[in-house]
Protein backbone atom coordinates (compact mmCIF):
# COMPACT_ATOMS: atom_id res chain seq x y z
CA UNK A 1 0.00 0.00 0.00
CA UNK A 2 1.40 3.40 -0.98
CA UNK A 3 1.21 6.11 1.65
CA UNK A 4 0.41 9.60 0.42
CA UNK A 5 1.00 12.51 2.73
CA UNK A 6 -1.39 15.45 3.03
CA UNK A 7 0.74 17.96 1.14
CA UNK A 8 1.35 15.55 -1.76
CA UNK A 9 -2.37 14.87 -1.97
CA UNK A 10 -3.00 18.62 -1.93
CA UNK A 11 -0.44 19.18 -4.71
CA UNK A 12 -2.11 16.52 -6.83
CA UNK A 13 -5.53 18.15 -6.36
CA UNK A 14 -4.01 21.57 -7.11
CA UNK A 15 -2.59 20.16 -10.35
CA UNK A 16 -5.97 18.71 -11.34
CA UNK A 17 -8.07 21.75 -10.38
CA UNK A 18 -5.75 24.82 -10.41
CA UNK A 19 -8.46 27.42 -10.99
CA UNK A 20 -10.92 26.10 -8.40
CA UNK A 21 -11.28 27.94 -5.12
CA UNK A 22 -9.34 26.25 -2.34
CA UNK A 23 -10.07 28.77 0.44
CA UNK A 24 -12.84 31.28 0.85
CA UNK A 25 -12.19 33.52 3.85
CA UNK A 26 -14.62 36.42 3.93
CA UNK A 27 -14.19 38.43 0.74
CA UNK A 28 -10.87 36.72 -0.05
CA UNK A 29 -10.77 33.69 -2.32
CA UNK A 30 -7.62 31.71 -3.03
CA UNK A 31 -7.31 29.22 -5.88
CA UNK A 32 -5.59 25.85 -5.58
CA UNK A 33 -2.85 27.17 -7.90
CA UNK A 34 -2.15 30.20 -5.68
CA UNK A 35 -2.18 28.12 -2.50
CA UNK A 36 0.13 25.55 -4.11
CA UNK A 37 2.56 28.18 -5.40
CA UNK A 38 2.64 30.19 -2.17
CA UNK A 39 3.11 27.10 0.02
CA UNK A 40 5.88 25.91 -2.32
CA UNK A 41 7.54 29.32 -2.04
CA UNK A 42 7.37 29.14 1.75
CA UNK A 43 8.88 25.64 1.74
CA UNK A 44 11.65 26.74 -0.61
CA UNK A 45 12.26 29.86 1.51
CA UNK A 46 12.68 27.75 4.65
CA UNK A 47 14.96 25.27 2.88
CA UNK A 48 17.06 28.05 1.30
CA UNK A 49 17.49 29.67 4.73
CA UNK A 50 18.73 26.41 6.25
CA UNK A 51 15.66 24.73 7.75
CA UNK A 52 16.23 21.02 8.08
CA UNK A 53 13.88 18.06 8.29
CA UNK A 54 12.22 17.98 11.69
CA UNK A 55 12.82 21.68 12.47
CA UNK A 56 10.02 23.02 14.67
CA UNK A 57 8.22 26.03 13.18
CA UNK A 58 5.81 28.03 15.34
CA UNK A 59 3.07 29.93 13.52
CA UNK A 60 1.29 32.89 15.11
CA UNK A 61 -1.15 34.59 12.75
CA UNK A 62 -4.81 35.56 12.59
CA UNK A 63 -5.03 35.27 8.80
CA UNK A 64 -6.70 31.95 7.91
CA UNK A 65 -5.17 31.90 4.44
CA UNK A 66 -1.66 32.42 5.84
CA UNK A 67 -2.25 29.60 8.32
CA UNK A 68 -3.02 27.19 5.46
CA UNK A 69 -0.06 28.42 3.42
CA UNK A 70 2.17 27.94 6.47
CA UNK A 71 0.82 24.47 7.26
CA UNK A 72 1.38 23.20 3.72
CA UNK A 73 4.71 24.97 3.23
CA UNK A 74 6.14 23.75 6.52
CA UNK A 75 5.13 20.18 5.75
CA UNK A 76 6.59 20.44 2.23
CA UNK A 77 9.90 21.49 3.82
CA UNK A 78 9.70 18.39 6.08
CA UNK A 79 9.49 20.62 9.11
CA UNK A 80 7.13 20.43 12.10
CA UNK A 81 4.13 22.77 12.19
CA UNK A 82 3.10 24.27 15.57
CA UNK A 83 0.05 26.58 15.38
CA UNK A 84 -0.29 29.18 18.12
CA UNK A 85 -3.39 31.28 18.78
CA UNK A 86 -2.75 35.04 19.07
CA UNK A 87 -5.62 35.21 21.59
CA UNK A 88 -3.68 33.19 24.16
CA UNK A 89 -2.14 35.24 27.00
CA UNK A 90 1.61 35.81 26.85
CA UNK A 91 2.37 33.73 29.98
CA UNK A 92 0.71 30.69 28.38
CA UNK A 93 2.50 31.28 25.08
CA UNK A 94 5.79 31.52 26.99
CA UNK A 95 5.12 28.14 28.61
CA UNK A 96 4.28 26.62 25.22
CA UNK A 97 7.40 28.08 23.58
CA UNK A 98 9.57 26.84 26.44
CA UNK A 99 8.38 23.31 25.67
CA UNK A 100 8.38 23.67 21.89
CA UNK A 101 11.76 25.44 21.49
CA UNK A 102 11.00 26.44 17.86
CA UNK A 103 13.84 27.01 15.43
CA UNK A 104 11.62 29.17 13.21
CA UNK A 105 8.70 31.48 13.93
CA UNK A 106 6.29 32.57 11.19
CA UNK A 107 4.09 35.52 12.00
CA UNK A 108 2.41 38.66 10.67
CA UNK A 109 3.97 42.11 10.95
CA UNK A 110 1.49 43.12 13.65
CA UNK A 111 2.77 40.33 15.93
CA UNK A 112 6.54 40.71 15.36
CA UNK A 113 7.17 42.83 18.51
CA UNK A 114 5.13 40.38 20.60
CA UNK A 115 6.95 37.39 19.14
CA UNK A 116 10.33 39.00 19.79
CA UNK A 117 9.32 39.66 23.41
CA UNK A 118 8.09 36.07 23.83
CA UNK A 119 11.30 34.66 22.41
CA UNK A 120 13.41 36.90 24.64
CA UNK A 121 11.41 35.87 27.71
CA UNK A 122 11.92 32.19 26.93
CA UNK A 123 15.57 32.54 25.90
CA UNK A 124 14.78 31.18 22.46
CA UNK A 125 16.69 32.30 19.37
CA UNK A 126 14.22 31.23 16.70
CA UNK A 127 14.48 32.90 13.31
CA UNK A 128 11.42 35.16 12.97
CA UNK A 129 9.90 35.28 9.50
CA UNK A 130 7.23 37.83 8.63
CA UNK A 131 4.66 36.65 6.08
CA UNK A 132 3.91 40.27 5.17
CA UNK A 133 7.46 40.95 3.98
CA UNK A 134 10.03 38.18 3.65
CA UNK A 135 7.79 35.42 2.38
CA UNK A 136 5.69 37.63 0.11
CA UNK A 137 8.91 39.01 -1.41
CA UNK A 138 10.37 35.54 -2.00
CA UNK A 139 9.09 33.63 -5.00
CA UNK A 140 10.06 30.09 -5.93
CA UNK A 141 6.82 28.27 -6.74
CA UNK A 142 8.51 25.01 -7.80
CA UNK A 143 7.50 22.04 -5.69
CA UNK A 144 10.33 21.07 -3.31
CA UNK A 145 11.82 17.72 -4.25
CA UNK A 146 12.42 16.43 -0.72
CA UNK A 147 9.63 13.96 0.07
CA UNK A 148 8.37 13.36 3.58
CA UNK A 149 8.66 9.93 5.09
CA UNK A 150 5.72 8.18 6.82
CA UNK A 151 7.43 8.39 10.21
CA UNK A 152 8.35 12.09 9.97
CA UNK A 153 6.92 14.21 12.76
CA UNK A 154 4.59 16.78 11.23
CA UNK A 155 2.94 18.87 13.96
CA UNK A 156 2.80 19.84 17.61
CA UNK A 157 -0.51 21.02 19.03
CA UNK A 158 -1.03 22.33 22.56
Amino acid sequence: MKHENVHSLFSRVASDFPSNIAISAGPREVSYRELEERSNSLANFLLAKGASAGARVAVLTEDRVEIMIALLGILKARCVFAPLDPGIPDKRLQAMLSLLRPEWFITEEQFVPRVNDLLQETGNEACVVCVDHEIDAYSNPARPSDESQPDDMCYVVF
